[in-house]
């Protein structure tokens, strides 16, 4: 392994693209953070919060994912240089045609875990996926982001990968996360996102890019980083309707008590569909994120970016 200058690797936090106030002006989250030791897994319980009129903030949330749309879908080579609104422009509608049109595509979730992991968990996109695609239309293979973060603390690396769910149910949205993230490893796919590192790493810094290739490279590299695999989970939830009434204070701790109550249910749920996962040296990071309607949320992310979504 060649000298390493720890300090660059320090400077992936410098390439973030999502700001934590993004995440705290349409989320919040329960206390109650639950740590797992087999899978070792961290999972977190988040909500939409209201708006001043008393609606979950959806909308607030899909104007926040379009501004990210650039930034998601790019390299830095791709995005513009100045600040020239046509540039912008053109830009912002060549992202926007990347997406799929399907009224079920998982693209909208896949965007809400872009921002997570990196306003919460400070995880830097390392490979932008989107702008891979050949044809829009076509579902990609392996994961759902490509992200990673250094730890000060520990000198420690950490590569995290996206796998992002919106069902109608919390236990199909569990287990068709565990389902993916296995059949990610039984067909190797990790090798395969890793060489994509040498290619299309996204940003313009050779430095910062051998020293990660130093370590990933899945036939030089080290080895010295954790994996880690950050899982949205969306799923439709009667919450925010029960919860509604004239006092804002009182419709938050009724959401909250509400939500709270099925965690035990949830806990269940992860139990039951990530045992699998067990066996393999990996972390887990788990975002529970209940919607009023997941497919409301898809049909408002369609019609903001201006397309209309394909049966």
């Amino acid at each position: 392994m060649p000298d390493i200058d720890l300090g660059s690797l320090a400077t992936l936090a410098g390439y973030l693209s999502v700001a934590k106030q993004r995440y705290d002006a349409c989320f919040a989250r329960l206390p109650d953070v639950e740590v797992i030791s087999a899978p070792a897994a961290q999972l977190e319980y988040h909500y939409l919060k209201f708006d001043p009129v008393g609606n979950p903030k959806v909308r607030d949330l899909v104007d926040s994912l379009v501004d990210h749309l650039a930034a998601y879908c790019f390299r830095a080579q791709r995005l513009p240089k100045t600040l020239d609104s046509v540039e912008w422009g053109k830009t912002h509608r060549q992202a926007s045609q990347l997406l799929r049109k399907w009224v079920t595509s998982g693209e909208p979730g896949e965007i809400v875990l872009f921002l997570l992991i990196e306003a919460l968990l400070g995880a830097t996109q390392i490979i932008a996926k989107a702008e891979l695609k050949l044809n829009p239309g076509v579902e990609q293979h392996g994961s759902d982001g490509v992200h990673a973060r250094w730890i000060k603390e520990t000198n420690s690396l950490e590569l995290i990968l996206g796998e992002s769910k919106l069902e109608q149910s919390p236990a199909s949205a569990a287990q068709h996360a565990a389902e993916s993230i296995l059949k990610y490893h039984d067909k190797h796919l990790l090798r395969h996102e890793l060489q994509l590192l040498s290619s299309h790493f996204k940003w313009a810094d050779e430095e910062l890019k051998r020293e990660l290739l130093s370590r990933m490279d899945p036939v030089e590299g080290s080895g010295e980083y954790t994996l880690v695999h950050a899982c949205l989970l969306g799923y439709d939830w009667p919450g925010y309707d029960n919860s509604k009434g004239p006092d804002a204070a009182q419709m938050v701790e009724k959401l909250t008590k509400e939500y709270g109550d099925t965690l035990t249910r949830l806990r269940k749920n992860f139990d039951t569909h990530f045992e699998g996962l067990s066996k393999i040296p990996l972390r887990l990071v788990v975002f529970h994120l209940p919607f009023p309607s997941v497919q409301a949320f898809r049909t408002q992310m369609l019609s903001a970016i201006g397309d209309t979504a394909e049966q």
